[in-house]
């Protein structure tokens, strides 16, 4: 029972060291990022990415789809929105720590994704 457990401390703690938190979560390196907006989905690595960033740093929207998307925050810290449209790109400043719930106003619920932010 102890060499499983202690196996099972150890894989956990070499996935964790490799970046492997599941559920589409980028990892925190303190950096700006970037979303691809592609037909009906939100894109970073995986659809409905979970975006880590500390405040003060921004993230960029790239429109890539024939459709027309919006974004929007469904419920955090802040209210902001873009414009709906189908090309194009837009930026907004995370200054205020949270989490932040974000959606096309067009395609809501399943366009969705999530910004987590530390102070």
């Amino acid at each position: 029972m102890r060499a499983a457990a202690a196996g099972l401390v150890t894989g956990l703690a070499a996935a964790a060291a490799l970046g492997c938190g599941g559920g589409g979560s980028e990892p925190d390196k303190g950096k700006d990022a970037q979303v691809s907006i592609l037909d009906n989905a939100f894109h970073r690595t995986v659809d409905r990415p979970v975006v880590r960033l500390v405040a003060g740093r921004h993230v960029t929207w790239r429109w890539k789809s024939r459709q027309s998307h919006g974004v929007a925050v469904r419920s955090g810290p802040e209210r902001f929105a873009a414009t709906i449209r189908n090309r194009g790109s837009y930026v907004h400043t995370f200054t205020r720590p949270g989490t932040y719930r974000l959606e096309c106003p067009l395609h809501a619920p399943g366009m969705r994704m999530v910004v987590v932010v530390r102070g």
